[in-house]
């Protein structure tokens, strides 16, 4: 079973080629803390992600606290990197997943809520709306709304 939507590399290997998600490459210290936006507390803000395809110090995903075990993580993918087709064969997107602590490592912890392709495209889950605000050939602009 597909948890994370085909779009890990750790979960699915076929012949489309995917990424490493954000929240593994920041356990590993590929990102550093200063590209992670953490939302703690209930209201809107707004957040400029670069894909996590390019090479940066820019802010690389966001992650909302849900409980003491889970969190809402939003993150850039683009068809920079890995080729004609993109992380899912489809082209671009903004994905959004769960990440929880409280399920074991071969159960499912990453479970995929949902992508947003065009501008003005929402997706709400778990308490949470993220709305894609703007895009262009590297990066998103997103709105999340916690409540």
């Amino acid at each position: 079973q597909l948890m994370l939507g085909g779009v890990d590399l750790r979960e699915y290997s076929d012949q489309n080629p995917h990424e490493i998600n954000p929240g593994t490459r920041w356990i590993n210290e590929w990102f550093v803390d200063a590209q992670v936006r953490c939302v703690t507390t209930p209201g809107g803000t707004v957040h400029h992600l670069e894909t996590i395809s390019v090479a940066s110090d820019l802010t690389k995903m966001i992650v909302v606290k849900l409980s003491d075990h889970s969190v809402l993580v939003v993150d850039s993918r683009r068809d920079l990197v890995f080729g004609e087709g993109g992380w899912d064969d489809n082209g671009d997107a903004t994905i959004v997943y769960v990440v929880d602590t409280s399920i074991r490592h071969g159960e499912g912890p990453i479970r995929f809520r949902g992508e947003m392709r065009a501008v003005g495209e929402s997706l709400t889950t778990d308490s949470v709306t993220i709305t894609l605000l703007d895009a262009d050939a590297t990066s998103d602009l997103v709105s999340v709304t916690v409540g």
